[in-house]
């Protein structure tokens, strides 16, 4: 992968990750681990993965994607279909594309 490449697609990630569509998902996480009485590092030990992969995630300097959002509410303990549907239904509303 050429250098040119490799900086667009990570401008392209960062650009995501400030979608007020995706911080919506990702604040909306952050209430559910603090609603269970889990901290970042328990989490992090339910998924198998680093304290630093959450913080990381929960400060918007990592990109989640659908199956790992699954994970993290299987690893609360939450109805992944119940919590996804309310987060969709509050989603604010997409930035229109300029033509």
């Amino acid at each position: 992968m050429s250098t040119a490449f490799k900086r667009v697609d990570a401008m392209v990630r960062q650009s995501r990750l400030q979608d007020p569509r995706y911080r919506a998902i990702i604040d909306r996480l952050v209430e559910l681990r603090a609603e269970v009485g889990l901290n970042q590092r328990d989490l992090a030990e339910r998924l198998g993965e680093p304290r630093s992969y959450v913080s990381k995630a929960e400060n918007f300097e990592r990109g989640l994607d659908v199956v790992q959002i699954i994970d993290w509410l299987r690893a609360r303990g939450l109805d992944e279909r119940k919590i996804i549907a309310g987060m969709v239904r509050d989603m604010p509303a997409a930035r229109k594309k300029r033509n």
